[in-house]
């Protein structure tokens, strides 16, 4: 007998084979799309690089150890649809805070820490207005997983870059600058740079920089 596709039955049954093949196709593309609408925020903040401690702490504002004394959920808005205002009361201040406790913000749904109450934490903040508001993809982290030794030897070392230091009310000629390193000051607004030797020797050549006070 000979086999003819284009025989009702056959086509028929052809088709109905593709149909349900679509459908399962179809079914399987919601499950995963509907999964990773869900856990999407979460792939995002796994892929976080690890931190430099050091430079998180160069370039925070504000760095402590703490406990979480409280927690409440702000009112979400259009800007804020998951964030958590978290009150640590201070057992480690290393810089930015002189209080004995501080409100720190985070946002639970993108990178933010999930704070624990009665948990203690290193944290590493920035200042957003009057607000101080937890780093995404930072170092902080539960005391008990960060390398507290590090950054009380951090903070007890560390040599702020120049324009921070002019920040802190540091006058230019008072600028210091870490080991190895020759404070300059850029001819056009005097303001100070912390370079190399070789490097100084080629911004004179160039006339970017005067060596010494200005």
């Amino acid at each position: 007998m000979k086999f003819d596709f284009y025989e009702k039955p056959y086509k028929q049954i052809f088709l109905l084979t593709i149909m349900k093949l679509i459908m399962l196709l179809a079914s399987i593309y919601v499950i995963i799309a509907g999964g990773f609408s869900v856990t999407d925020y979460n792939a995002f903040a796994l892929s976080c690089a690890a931190p430099n401690i050091a430079e998180s702490y160069e370039e925070s504002d504000v760095v402590f150890v703490g406990e979480v004394v409280s927690k409440e959920y702000l009112e979400p808005s259009h800007e804020r649809e998951l964030i958590a205002e978290s009150l640590f009361s201070i057992k480690e201040p290393f810089k930015g805070v002189n209080q004995d406790s501080v409100k720190v913000l985070s946002d639970e749904k993108f990178w933010g820490i999930n704070f624990t109450q009665g948990a203690e934490y290193l944290v590493f903040a920035d200042y957003s207005g009057s607000e101080i508001q937890s780093q995404l993809c930072g170092p902080t982290n539960l005391i008990e997983f960060s390398n507290i030794d590090l950054v009380r030897n951090i903070s007890e070392n560390i040599i702020l870059p120049p324009l921070k230091q002019i920040s802190a009310g540091i006058i230019p000629e008072n600028v210091t600058c870490v080991e190895g390193l020759h404070l300059i000051f850029k001819v056009t607004d005097y303001s100070p740079a912390c370079v190399k030797q070789s490097t100084a020797q080629k911004l004179m050549v160039r006339g970017w920089t005067v060596l010494g006070n200005p």
